[in-house]
């Protein structure tokens, strides 16, 4: 529950400072909420490197929460983290549309991919590599979904080990920051 509440303030803060903003400004950050099976659960920021070039860079820590949170799947006491990193070449870009070009990796312990880490006594995180596809679509003025799939390796650590090649993906809500 902590967790929504801060993705919500999160979200409601960087709304005040984007429509406070001039609209017509060149727009070359995001920042916002996804989930991916490469990055897991976290809040990222994508910025421009060059014209077509862009990194995403996703991150979450919250140190020992509670068994009543939704994911971390019963265990009494654990921190949460979930780290990523994607390189984004632009392969079409419209006003409203970008398609592009995406590898990235992560590490994370916040979507269980296997059935054996569901058990309450067992301890799991996850490294992850991939190639892609990703959609950002502009919603609304300023709001972007963005939409990924991705062919990955996936290694889970810790009480079991096991791999996972395959296909995977995800979904975000950014908002766009501008320059002064």
């Amino acid at each position: 529950m902590k967790l929504i509440l801060f993705i919500i303030l999160f979200i409601l803060c960087i709304s005040e400072i984007s429509f406070a903003q001039d609209s017509e400004e060149y727009r070359d950050k995001i920042v916002g909420v996804s989930v991916s099976t490469l990055s897991g659960l976290a809040l990222y920021i994508t910025t421009d490197l060059t014209y077509e070039d862009n990194l995403k860079v996703s991150f979450l820590v919250l140190p020992d929460q509670s068994e009543d949170d939704f994911f971390i799947q019963e265990y009494e006491s654990e921190t949460v983290f979930s780290f990523g990193i994607e390189y984004q070449r632009d392969l079409l870009e419209s006003k409203r549309l970008r398609l592009h070009f995406l590898t990235g990796a992560g590490i994370d312990n916040t979507l269980y991919r296997f059935e054996d880490c569901y058990d309450s006594n067992t301890n799991c995180f996850f490294t992850n590599a991939g190639i892609g596809l990703g959609f950002d679509i502009e919603i609304v003025k300023g709001f972007i979904i963005n939409i990924h799939t991705t062919y990955q390796l996936s290694q889970s650590h810790g009480d079991i080990n096991d791999k996972f090649y395959g296909f995977g993906g995800g979904i975000g809500l950014g908002i766009h920051l501008k320059q002064k």
